[in-house]
């Protein structure tokens, strides 16, 4: 995983360079990819945009196997600006949701 973490970092910096692009989907897209190879029984789902939409995750992991049981990790990809900002925070949720953040947590909710 370090290495998959280096190897984003770089592409990011890629693509802030004039005339590239390497935006947040791509990262996503970038990193499952190479995590999925990488890691052996790893699996992931990766939401579309109607599915993001409900339930404010990019993609989940699911953990365990089915003696012991399964956690699933859902998460939400945020691109971080070069000042190290990220601006879109207040992305509106679902629903009655305020806020992207909101229904991610809500879904999460047993």
């Amino acid at each position: 995983m370090d290495t998959a973490a280096i190897d984003t970092w770089g592409r990011i910096e890629f693509g802030r360079l004039p005339g590239r692009r390497f935006d947040e989907a791509s990262v996503t897209d970038n990193l499952l990819f190479t995590l999925q190879n990488q890691v052996p029984g790893l699996l992931t789902y990766q939401s579309n945009q109607v599915q993001e939409r409900g339930s404010g995750a990019d993609w989940e992991w699911w953990i365990g196997d089915d003696q012991a049981g399964w956690i699933c990790l859902r998460i939400q990809a945020k691109r971080v600006y070069e000042d190290n900002t990220y601006r879109m925070l207040k992305h509106p949720g679902a629903g009655e949701d305020p806020f992207q953040y909101d229904t991610l947590i809500k879904g999460c909710d047993p």
